[in-house]
């Protein structure tokens, strides 16, 4: 935003070609993209609220052009990407931009200094879960109450006065976009995106080990902690445990952790002799310890072997 303000893009700049100039103007009100997102939300919800009439097709027919439509439309533009584009992850990006959008258009009304900091890397002792802007929120819950609304005019039960066909029209793409919002909310609730709680990468290799004598199975490791999962039934050890990982010498790790059947270990603090071993056995990994890897390949250069 301070490149759109300070270099005035929406003037014609001299100094750059027609072609560079739309490139920064457009990668700069790409981040403006959640206002457009909330804009274009307010159609339909103008359209329910209001009551409108903007068909006269039934509503089945009017449901059906709409789902082959917007099919139709996704699947083009997957054809366009070169099928480099994951629906589930656009969507969840598509609403964290919400945020942004608003945050941008606030800096824009109220130019206030900005101070940069760097986002701390540091690892936890427990894993923390995204948490949901509030503005997500609150249009998950408005999107709700909306839905709801048409339902009743569906059921005759609002003030308005309007045909089914056109409350279906609007509803349905309001039923599109909470189903977006409510995925995107699951997406940043998620264990699998929640913070780290070791500052090394996790390398996943399932193979069967032992903890405190119990027998385990590895869900991954990396140089400074381990996740395992017990046999069903079986006790869940706390405080400091032995973890015998095949063909590496017994390593002392403390629990920090359990859940899903899953026990959580890390090394201990300047625990030097333990990082050196697991180092070595990820690293160096004895031939013939772990079953199907060849010789002389370290666990390293398997990913879910």
């Amino acid at each position: 935003m301070q490149v759109l303000v300070r270099e005035r893009l929406w003037r014609r700049q001299r100094w750059m070609t027609w072609r560079t100039q739309l490139e920064y103007l457009s990668g700069t009100l790409w981040w403006l993209e959640g206002l457009g997102t909330l804009l274009s939300l307010g159609v339909p919800v103008a359209l329910l609220l209001t009551g409108v009439p903007t068909s006269i097709v039934s509503p089945w027919l009017f449901a059906c052009v709409f789902v082959v439509a917007f099919g139709v439309r996704m699947w083009g533009f997957k054809r366009l990407m070169r099928n480099q584009i994951r629906w589930r992850t656009a969507f969840a990006l598509r609403v964290l931009r919400i945020p942004v959008g608003l945050s941008c258009l606030w800096w824009l009304l109220s130019r206030r200094t900005l101070s940069f900091a760097v986002t701390p890397k540091g690892a936890a002792d427990s894993r923390l879960r995204g948490r949901v802007p509030g503005v997500v929120t609150s249009v998950l819950v408005a999107l709700a109450a909306l839905v709801g609304y048409a339902v009743l005019g569906l059921l005759g039960l609002v003030p308005w006065h309007t045909d089914a066909a056109s409350t279906v029209s609007s509803g349905l793409w309001l039923t599109v976009a909470l189903a977006v919002l409510v995925h995107a909310t699951a997406r940043i609730r998620a264990e699998q995106y929640a913070t780290s709680r070791r500052a090394a990468h996790r390398f996943t290799l399932p193979v069967d080990c032992r903890v405190a004598g119990l027998p385990a199975r590895l869900v991954d490791v990396s140089v400074n902690g381990a996740a395992v999962r017990l046999e069903p039934g079986a006790s869940l050890p706390s405080g400091e445990v032995t973890v015998e990982l095949p063909g590496a010498v017994p390593l002392t790790m403390r629990v920090t952790g359990h859940g899903a059947g899953v026990l959580k270990l890390a090394t201990r603090e300047r625990d030097w002799a333990t990082l050196r071993a697991i180092s070595l056995w990820l690293f160096h990994t004895p031939s013939g310890c772990v079953p199907g890897l060849p010789a002389g390949v370290p666990v390293v250069a398997v990913q879910g072997a």
